[in-house]
């Protein structure tokens, strides 16, 4: 069972991350080519284009991140899709979450962010 609050806040904010992402108007600046990399590992895996540089990432450093802290790559996927299916953020956003698509996003963002 996962117990990194900052995992669960930031699968919790995933849907609104997501929505964020594609809904920006102005493209902010930022962006590295770390960033680049998982954004395009993102849109291969099924997930919308980011309308901003930054996109996905800060989701991708707090996957990073908690995986460093022993979560497993398991435990993130079965947390996201337990929590879009409670809430339906993404569904509601016009995108259909399946269990492949989370799982390249956690992929990605260990091969990215990851030491």
């Amino acid at each position: 069972m996962m117990n990194s609050f900052r995992t669960r806040a930031a699968i919790c904010a995933a849907g609104a991350a997501v929505v964020a992402a594609l809904t920006a108007g102005t493209a902010i600046a930022g962006a590295d080519a770390k960033d680049d990399a998982f954004n395009a590992a993102m849109q291969k895996a099924g997930w919308p284009a980011a309308k901003t540089p930054d996109g996905y990432t800060q989701l991708g450093r707090d996957i990073c991140d908690d995986m460093a802290k022993g979560t497993t790559q398991d435990q993130i996927v079965k947390t996201f899709m337990d929590l879009e299916a409670a809430n339906g953020d993404l569904k509601a956003a016009g995108i259909n979450v399946t269990d492949p698509m989370v799982t390249a996003m956690v992929s990605a963002a260990k091969q990215t962010y990851c030491p």
